[in-house]
């Protein structure tokens, strides 16, 4: 199947409508217009004179405001002026390069956030090394670039984030200005007109549409709009041509692309929105073919390997530190009501293997079957030690066996009773995802405060919500963040009773 085939063969024509009329259309036009800072060499250009302006600002500012405080005098402004130019220079450069290897993915914010940080730190890590373990200039402060680092840190921030905005006011609406371009589409396609509407917005000199007729002899329609072609191109010096590729066949597509490689303008293929919204997806080689990654897996066999030794090479040591409480929890619960001491419960693992979950029992009941009911506040079946290490999330210390067994990770969608599952799979959409990842003594969801009881479907399923999205970007950083923010969960005690 060709590029063209890909492209057009879509469902992009309802009764006449397009896809979602406006919205679909402004999608679409993003291969026109564009509205991402790395999207075209202009653009480029742009947010490197913004990263430049704030990096050698900064510099100076943090140069001649330590000098003044510390030294009493503003300091040498040639050495703070070329310290910027080459920190901007190695930083704009390195900062490129991330976005070409990136292709059309668009980065999450966590992902923009945290290769910022480590290009610029990485950047300094360099610049200390020339500076002072060379000595090239000796009377450079440490304090000057550890400033200039913190300052400099945020004044690139602010302007890789204001720099759309910026970008889309000042320069795509002059993007085009002074050129010609030249529309083609199918006869009777609202998509051309709609795009020609959207190209009055960013300035062109010249608009002219091109409509086949892709329902007549299409060999004597497309050779006459080609000659129509070469004859609009010849008579403009400047321009592109641009194809809306909704309303053609793969096969007249393709033939409408033969037909103008002969014409020396650029090209420019606008698919349909069906399409368009997959373009910002990675993409995985197989073979000689490309395909789009709609869904990646969990963590690759790698990550699964480094999250086991993370499970295993914090769980053995934290097993070890808490028995000696745990000790004292067996005992306190002994003594203050009948019942084991571990309670036990079936649930389903990773990939919907059963397992046995261990917790402190902290309730008069052993609920295992068909029917459970969920704890709630003031719940009467909670024992006196129950409230408190449910409080504490010392119940859950046992489930570090679960973990070292390899039925459970650290950080994962918290398994739900049997009786839950079934329950809310039938009316929570996708709900068998969570089970794509171990399951965890704690969780995304448990981090946002969703702890405690689910009394309705509303609230489960926005536990859920946070499980799933925990399940498709799940990764190592995500887990070391929760893990952080579950000691600070532990203290606030949200919901937890």
């Amino acid at each position: 199947m060709t590029v063209g085939d890909h492209l057009a063969n879509g469902p992009i024509a309802q009764d006449g409508a397009f896809i979602e009329r406006r919205r679909g259309v402004r999608a679409t036009t993003r291969a026109i217009s564009g509205y991402t800072p790395t999207d075209d060499a202009g653009s480029a250009w742009l947010l490197t004179v913004l990263e430049f302006l704030a990096i050698t600002f900064a510099s100076l500012a943090a140069g001649v405001v330590y000098s003044q405080l510390v030294r009493g005098y503003t300091g040498d402004l040639a050495v703070f002026f070329g310290n910027g130019v080459l920190v901007a220079a190695l930083f704009s450069g390195a900062m490129r390069a991330r976005d070409a290897n990136r292709g059309l993915r668009r980065p999450r914010e966590f992902e923009s956030l945290r290769d910022l940080f480590f290009i610029w730190s990485g950047v300094f890590l360099f610049i200390g090394f020339v500076w002072f373990f060379l000595k090239l200039d000796p009377t450079y402060s440490r304090g000057a670039l550890v400033s200039f680092f913190v300052l400099g840190f945020v004044a690139v921030g602010a302007a890789r984030a204001k720099a759309p905005e910026l970008i889309a006011t000042y320069y795509h609406p002059r993007r085009f200005a002074g050129h010609h371009v030249l529309l083609i589409g199918a006869k009777g396609e609202p998509a051309l007109s709609a795009l020609n509407t959207e190209l009055g917005f960013t300035g062109c000199a010249q608009v002219t549409e091109i409509r086949i007729d892709v329902a007549g002899e299409w060999r004597t329609d497309l050779a006459a709009a080609l000659r129509e072609i070469q004859a609009i191109t010849r008579a403009a010096d400047h321009g592109q041509i641009c194809i809306a590729a909704s309303g053609f066949s793969p096969a007249k597509l393709n033939h409408l692309l033969d037909g103008l490689q002969g014409i020396p303008r650029a090209i420019r293929l606008v698919p349909d929105a069906s399409v368009e919204r997959y373009l910002h997806l990675p993409t995985k080689s197989l073979g000689r073919l490309r395909a789009v990654e709609i869904q990646r897996a969990p963590l690759s066999p790698a990550q699964r390997a480094i999250k086991r030794a993370i499970d295993l090479g914090v769980g053995i040591p934290a097993l070890i530190v808490a028995a000696p409480l745990m000790l004292a929890v067996a005992i306190w619960i002994r003594l203050d009501s009948k019942g084991p001491v571990v309670f036990r419960q079936r649930r389903l693992g990773f990939r919907g293997e059963p397992f046995d979950i261990f917790k402190f029992r902290s309730m008069r009941v052993l609920e295992n079957g068909d029917e459970i009911t969920q704890a709630s506040r003031n719940d009467a079946r909670i024992t006196r030690v129950g409230r408190f290490i449910r409080k504490t999330s010392i119940d859950e210390l046992p489930q570090l066996f679960n973990v070292i067994k390899g039925e459970m990770s650290l950080v994962g969608p918290r398994p739900h009773a049997q009786a839950h599952d079934k329950t809310f799979s039938g009316l929570i959409g996708n709900y068998e995802l969570r089970q794509h990842v171990k399951p965890g003594i704690t969780g995304w969801a448990q981090v946002n405060g969703l702890r405690g009881e689910t009394a309705t479907t509303a609230q489960m399923r926005q536990r859920v919500e946070f499980d799933l999205w925990y399940a498709k970007n799940a990764s190592i950083a995500l887990d070391i963040q929760i893990l952080a923010r579950t000691a600070l969960e532990i203290f606030r005690q949200r919901n937890a009773y």
